[in-house]
């Protein structure tokens, strides 16, 4: 009999302990934890944001979805957050295949008013699968003596050759004729 109630008191105690059972939340109505469904778990993708004053690299997370506007309006958003998983930027690419041109937007979330910090177009003749873009006076820092890696202001890159949408490879965070210290972020995953 002792022996039944000592393995009772053994199994019970490894149940309770175990991960699979644990106990009642105090504050869900329903006394059990809930499952989270992974259909909303959204893929984050490393990337960096680039310095220029001090010439480093920072890491940060974004993730991209694609909407289509129209018929000839195709539009990629990259929402961009720190290392802290914090949301730091939104960046907007629209492709208007009719009139050839695609125009990015960076909006920093951290600002309340005025928060569109740059906005860059690029009109091209041919598409093509190669990057483009605008070198920028981002671009140009370093490109001599130092030899450093500063990205450009603005590279895209189109997905396929369907043209459609359009990948932001990198992109300033403010217009190179602000007095803001230029940060430029890098998307290539």
């Amino acid at each position: 009999m002792k022996s039944i109630f000592k393995f009772a008191i053994l199994f019970i105690g490894l149940i309770c302990s175990s991960p699979l059972y644990s106990k009642a939340d105090p504050i869900d109505k329903k006394g059990l934890k809930q499952k989270r469904s992974t259909k909303h778990l959204v893929h984050r993708m490393k990337g960096w944001k680039y310095v220029v004053s001090t010439q480093e690299k920072q890491p940060l997370f974004f993730t991209k979805k694609y909407s289509k506007n129209g018929r000839l309006a195709y539009r990629t958003i990259y929402q961009v957050y720190d290392a802290n998983n914090k949301p730091i930027s939104l960046i907007t690419a629209v492709h208007n295949k009719a009139r050839k041109t695609v125009e990015v937007s960076v909006k920093d979330l951290q600002i309340e008013r005025f928060p569109i910090v740059n906005i860059e177009s690029i009109t091209y003749d041919v598409p093509f699968t190669g990057r483009f873009g605008s070198i920028g006076k981002v671009g140009a820092i370093g490109k001599g003596k130092s030899k450093t890696e500063a990205p450009s202001q603005l590279t895209l890159r189109f997905l396929n050759k369907r043209f459609d949408y359009v990948k932001v490879i990198n992109i300033a965070d403010a217009h190179e004729d602000t007095d803001k210290n230029l940060q430029v972020f890098i998307l290539d995953e």
